[in-house]
């Protein structure tokens, strides 16, 4: 369990729904199912309430969904009429009569002015049933984080024949002031009963939901390998009254209320921090972001040196580098307002002179690709024009880069660029090259190199400064994957953008830039509604 994982929440309401029922109206649910591996591979993952004889509901139940920026999140919402027991399985919705399906990624959702969205409904026949509204809510952020290590001293022996095996969880309590929601499980520590636990980082927000006053519960367990874990003791307090007390001398009792009324009983051990600090941090994230209209642009740029050989090559499959373009362009397309995408070449001849930087549309002479679609076709229609060439540089390509993300930097909206290089070796402008990327670290910029072929790429992992940051360089902003290795999980786009959200933030902390406010709705064209079939 992540305690930082962003998530959001999903809400819903539809209107002009099919009625299913004969006698009555339909009994709608909303089933929300996410794409799980392969695209056709949808699990469950939450659903709404039942809504008894209603054609235009609203939900009033939540669907919680964990959100990852380097992943397309494709989530499929099934409204269904419900008649008996909810059957959620994907196998088993034939059972229920099923009154529309969409699809609609989460990246899309997240990115739409209010986080918003309103799709059309359709049956399994492809017919017009109703129309669903989706809308995405996060929690607004703190900023502070909530370091500590706690210990424990006497926990009751649980163990016959040794002591006890214990660990702990924590769980905020939930608005409703009844339920609770864990937030964390420590590792089990062996054998003792006075554990010492590794320290912990939470967001203030994950922690108590940014109430310090809200009510929290440490549970300990004494884990069991062949039955149910013993519950050792509970205590119950708040980040106020933890923050408050003197971590010094401060022992809290863990109660086992079952042993209360038993005489002579205090407790069954004591809880105490070694540390305990809360500090205040940089409280956006990059959906604030994302939610406030910044647009995330693709820019990218193909190498075309003769290294490259049949790497090149047309033909009815994708090669190595139409598989990079789409894997990772589709996951970024949605961020980009426009849609309109740069795509350079270097290394290549075109019309016998080689170039460093040119647009990669050699036959319409266009900069921009319309969408990442648009970029392949761009791609296969002009790689028999350009000539192979040498050598491979990379300065001028960053150049256009770093151009773009200055003008991003002062656009009325800030602009952050991402861009996109694959290429099948190293370079013979390294010096040059790390310039650039200097330069862009001051910049709203990220770059992603895909490494094609079988070449060492000794440069490329140089670039990348996860083990050793470039002299002068402010922040970390490149990303080099080898395309042999993440090809192998059939998602590129997980590992060569998952650096992306932490460059993004790490940029706009840097200089103190909080974000836009909130895109407000755009409601879709009105448009006559066709009567369900």
């Amino acid at each position: 369990m992540n305690p930082n994982q962003l998530y959001v929440e999903l809400s819903f309401s539809c209107k002009h729904l099919a009625n299913k029922d004969i006698m009555s109206k339909s009994d709608p649910q909303v089933l929300v199912y996410q794409s799980i591996g392969a695209p056709d591979n949808f699990q469950l993952i939450g659903a709404s309430e039942k809504i008894k004889n209603n054609l235009n509901p609203t939900f009033k139940t939540t669907v919680k969904v964990d959100y990852h920026f380097e992943a397309l999140q494709p989530l499929q919402f099934v409204v269904v009429d419900v008649d008996g027991p909810s059957k959620t399985s994907y196998k088993d919705l034939s059972k229920h009569d099923i009154i529309g399906t969409t699809i609609v990624p989460l990246s899309e959702i997240v990115s739409a002015p209010g986080r918003r969205v309103e799709r059309n409904l359709n049956t399994p026949a492809g017919s017009f049933s109703g129309m669903i509204d989706i809308k995405a809510e996060f929690f607004q952020r703190s900023g502070q984080k909530i370091q500590f290590q706690l210990g424990c001293k006497h926990l009751d022996k649980k163990d016959l024949f040794g002591k006890s095996d214990p660990y702990f969880k924590i769980f905020r309590k939930n608005e409703d002031n009844v339920s609770w929601t864990e937030i964390y499980q420590s590792k089990v520590i062996m054998n003792t009963l006075d554990p010492v636990y590794e320290a912990n980082k939470f967001s203030m927000d994950v922690f108590c939901g940014g109430n310090p006053d809200r009510p929290i519960k440490f549970e300990f367990f004494d884990w069991d390998k062949h039955s149910a874990h013993d519950l050792i003791g509970i205590f119950e307090t708040t980040l106020r009254q933890l923050n408050e007390g003197n971590h010094a001398t401060m022992e809290i009792p863990i109660i086992n209320a079952k042993k209360i009324s038993k005489s002579g009983y205090k407790n069954s051990g004591v809880c105490y921090f070694k540390s305990f600090s809360i500090k205040t941090g940089y409280p956006y994230t990059i959906l604030d972001f994302i939610a406030g209209g910044i647009e995330i642009g693709l820019m990218v740029a193909i190498d075309c040196t003769a290294s490259n050989g049949s790497l090149h090559d047309i033909g009815k499959n994708l090669n190595e580098y139409e598989q990079s373009i789409l894997g990772i362009g589709r996951v970024l397309e949605p961020y980009d307002t426009d849609r309109m995408i740069p795509v350079y070449g270097y290394g290549g001849s075109v019309n016998g002179v080689t170039s460093h930087c040119f647009p990669f549309d050699v036959i319409g002479g266009k900069e921009e690709a319309a969408g990442i679609d648009d970029v392949q076709r761009v791609y296969r229609e002009n790689m028999s024009k350009i000539s192979l060439s040498a050598p491979t540089l990379m300065e001028q390509v960053l150049k256009k880069a770093v151009a773009a993300a200055e003008a991003g930097k002062v656009s009325p909206i800030p602009k952050y660029t991402i861009l996109l290089i694959i290429t099948d070796g190293d370079i013979c402008d390294m010096t040059e090259t790390k310039a650039q990327v200097v330069k862009g670290s001051h910049l709203p910029l990220s770059i992603v190199i895909v490494g094609v072929g079988s070449a060492s790429f000794y440069s490329m992992n140089e670039l990348d400064g996860d083990t050793n940051p470039l002299k002068g360089a402010v922040r970390d902003i490149v990303q080099f994957v080898p395309f042999a290795e993440v090809s192998k999980s059939g998602n590129i786009a997980k590992e060569t953008l998952k650096e992306i959200p932490k460059q993004f933030t790490r940029y706009f902390k840097k200089n103190n830039i909080a974000p836009p406010p909130p895109r407000a709705y755009i409601a879709p064209p009105a448009q006559p509604i066709i009567p369900p079939q």
